[in-house]
């Protein structure tokens, strides 16, 4: 029987992985001042308009995502293929204040600006 040896990543790649996500690190302060401009636009608050956004996140496209904050945020109705859970989720935060989650809540602390906050997301 041969033995099964896992491919390790070369430094060399490994570096360049490294550099190309470079281009991205400002991403989340970008996402914040575009979500706050939503928020003073709609006159919400900012940590609210993030927190649906982190909310309805997950398997949602950045651009999708924004149209959905902004319906959100005029009071529209969202389009019926929203998951019941992220309208749930949604409904809850806003009643309580509590967003449950790891990713979620990683995402909208990321938007919020802390800098520990470690958000693991698939591109």
């Amino acid at each position: 029987m041969r033995a099964i040896v896992p491919r390790m990543t070369s430094a060399v790649r490994l570096a360049a992985i490294a550099t190309e996500g470079e281009a991205g690190r400002y991403w989340y302060d970008g996402a914040r001042r575009e979500l706050a401009a939503v928020a003073d636009h709609y006159d919400q608050k900012h940590v609210d308009v993030i927190t649906v956004a982190a909310i309805i996140s997950p398997r949602t496209s950045v651009r999708r995502n924004m149209k959905l904050v902004g319906m959100w945020c005029r009071g529209e109705e969202w389009p019926d293929d929203v998951y019941g859970q992220k309208r749930r989720a949604v409904y809850h935060y806003l009643e309580t204040g509590e967003v449950s989650g790891q990713k979620v809540i990683a995402f909208r602390d990321a938007l919020c600006g802390f800098e520990d906050a470690v958000v693991l997301d698939t591109w």
